[in-house]
């Protein structure tokens, strides 16, 4: 069940740079260096200016991207360091949230276990258990225009299942990456590429934030180790889980 009397003040999360000037809602990527590739990235997708990739602390302004965006595509992907019986199964989650920081009811945590909230407006593609392959090991959809006013920033998640008892951690994966991609032209819009090495021994990580501004949606990089895995982020965003969540 939810627990939708919690409202702990919400935590600066560095979002309010989307709201400080009227006249440009969204701060967009400042122009610097390229960044650094992801590995394998299909040659059709590379941009031709540096604001492609991000870097945690960067944010974007999705208006500006691509004014057009309404059908969204998120795809993670990720690598085992080294092949063993034993894979690792990384998950990809997001957390639907109202203004308050917390979740409306049960179905906006989307994870391999609920994968369909707002009426279908957001869907899970379903569960990769090995991260085996190229291209995006997880997904998930959104109809920007079908999510509920009420919803006001969509926190994406990526955590290690069943930790506890396997001892898997972000230090055992490699080239982890987080993309957004509009699906109606199939053009990539960012790419952040994350440094696995800062998340020796930790089993969660909370990846980006989308946050709306009327019709607008931007988008944050971010890079938090969470201590506990999932069910400590579930526990945040006002979700109770029966069972111990990986």
């Amino acid at each position: 069940m939810t627990d939708h009397d919690k409202n702990p003040a919400a935590e600066e999360t560095g979002l309010e740079r989307f709201h400080s000037d009227p006249e440009d809602d969204i701060r967009p990527i400042e122009t610097g260096p390229a960044k650094p590739a992801a590995p394998d990235i299909p040659r059709h997708l590379l941009p031709e200016d540096d604001h492609y990739f991000v870097e945690a602390g960067d944010c974007v302004d999705l208006y500006k991207k691509d004014p057009a965006l309404r059908q969204v595509l998120i795809g993670v992907g990720w690598d085992q360091k080294a092949l063993e019986e034993n894979k690792i199964d990384v998950d990809v989650s997001c957390f639907l949230l109202n203004t308050k920081d917390m979740t409306r009811v049960d179905s906006d945590f989307i994870f391999y276990n609920n994968e369909t909230g707002c009426e279908g407006a957001v869907r899970h593609a379903g569960d990769n258990r090995s991260g085996a392959g190229d291209g995006d090991d997880e997904t998930l959809f959104m109809d920007l225009p079908n999510i509920p006013f009420d919803v006001v920033k969509i926190v994406f998640v990526l955590s290690i299942y069943d930790f506890e008892h396997v001892g898997h951690h972000f230090g055992m994966v490699r080239d982890v990456y987080f993309r957004l991609v509009n699906r109606e032209d199939d053009r990539e819009l960012l790419r952040y590429p994350l440094d696995e090495t800062m998340f020796e021994g930790q089993t969660g990580v909370i990846l980006g934030i989308m946050e709306r501004n009327g019709p607008k949606w931007g988008f944050l990089a971010q890079s938090e180790a969470i201590e506990g895995g999932l069910s400590t982020l579930a526990d945040r965003y006002g979700i109770i889980v029966a069972e111990k969540t990986g």
